[in-house]
């Protein structure tokens, strides 16, 4: 730990384990595999302060109830265990812990490979172990804004809770999400927020054709009028969705329950932009096809057209929202791209206006 920081260590194995087996072998629990799961165990928060005393041992001061690893260890640990089951919580748990670690870690080896600082300037060596400005407060935050913004898509469409956690549950729903590229605010972005063109930077930017545009699942040729064998999976339905400027088109069919032919029916249409402009939304914070798909399904229930009557209409509306992204081809748990674009835009009610 020395060498390398906070951050490249096991310290469940280092030292839960470790010492467990000290004491006796047959007894001692078994290793992690990996960091994020070091801190998913039931003696995790002992772990923590452990952190902290290790901290302390290599010259941070007593800090733990404000900036120290266990402080915020307890923070994520209480924002957790008010989330809906439909989120990853272990992966999250595990996710937060280990990135609070990294600038702890950079300042460690930036304070090793520093010479001495001169009289009377600043000790290289900080006062705290956390500091207020560290991105770990800001990824915790934004998580807990995610959560708020699930709940309210469960207010807009009762039950898609537990339409998220039946998807989470699925064995094809590998992991996580990671964030998409933001698109520019002319309505040319490929990433969630716009269709289109675009060069995107990040995981997602080699999820991308030659020219930037966002690469969609092209589902396999069907015969004429007859639904694809395929289930409804994230990006299925990407191509149905067009950018004008800052205007979204839908092209919809609808599946006839006796015969499976598809037939065609009216496109909806979103001036995504104006409604931002009147609501004081940023075009760029959402994901318009995943929440324009949303509030279409609102509509078509309330109107009592073109929607499923079965029980799981819920669970069809959250696929065929996820469906209609361009980038929920990059994981198969789409869903919980929540803590990235997909969250329900306010004033979300006042769509009827932009719409047609």
């Amino acid at each position: 730990m020395v060498k390398s920081g906070f951050d490249g260590v096991n310290h469940y194995n280092e030292v839960i384990v470790s010492l467990e087996t000290e004491r006796s072998k047959d007894s001692a629990p078994a290793p992690v595999n990996s960091l994020l799961d070091q801190w998913t165990q039931e003696r995790s928060a002992e772990l923590a302060v452990y952190v902290d005393r290790l901290a302390n041992a290599f010259g941070a001061p007593r800090n733990d109830t404000i900036f120290g690893f266990s402080a915020f260890f307890r923070d994520v640990d209480l924002f957790l265990k008010r989330t809906p089951n439909a989120i990853n919580k272990g992966y999250h748990k595990g996710k937060m812990c280990q990135e609070a670690l990294t600038k702890p870690s950079e300042r460690w080896r930036l304070m090793l490979r520093s010479p001495p600082p001169q009289k009377g300037a600043p000790a290289i060596v900080p006062r705290t172990f956390l500091r207020r400005t560290d991105p770990c407060f800001e990824q915790l935050r934004s998580r807990d804004q995610a959560t708020e913004d699930l709940m309210k898509i469960d207010k807009l469409i009762p039950g898609a809770l537990n339409a998220i956690s039946s998807m989470a549950s699925n064995p094809h729903s590998p992991g996580p999400s990671s964030p998409t590229p933001t698109p520019p605010p002319g309505g040319g972005g490929a990433g969630a927020g716009g269709g289109g063109k675009g060069k995107g930077k990040g995981k997602g930017a080699n999820k991308r054709n030659a020219d930037g545009s966002a690469k969609v699942i092209v589902p396999p040729s069907s015969p004429p009028g007859q639904a694809s064998p395929n289930p409804m999976v994230p990006g299925f339905l990407a191509s149905k969705c067009s950018w004008s400027a800052q205007v979204l088109t839908i092209t919809r069919e609808s599946r006839d329950g006796k015969t499976g032919v598809m037939k065609p029916l009216p496109s909806a249409v979103f001036d995504v932009g104006r409604f931002c402009a009147a609501n004081g939304v940023a075009f760029n914070d959402y994901c318009w096809e995943f929440a324009c798909s949303y509030w279409l399904s609102t509509f078509d229930r309330s109107n009592k057209a073109y929607y499923p009557a079965e029980a799981r209409r819920n669970a069809t509306a959250l696929r065929t929202a996820c469906a209609r992204c361009p980038h929920s081809s990059d994981t198969s748990n789409h869903p919980e791209a929540l803590s990235a674009k997909h969250k329900v835009p306010p004033h979300m009610a006042k769509m009827m206006t932009y719409f047609r």
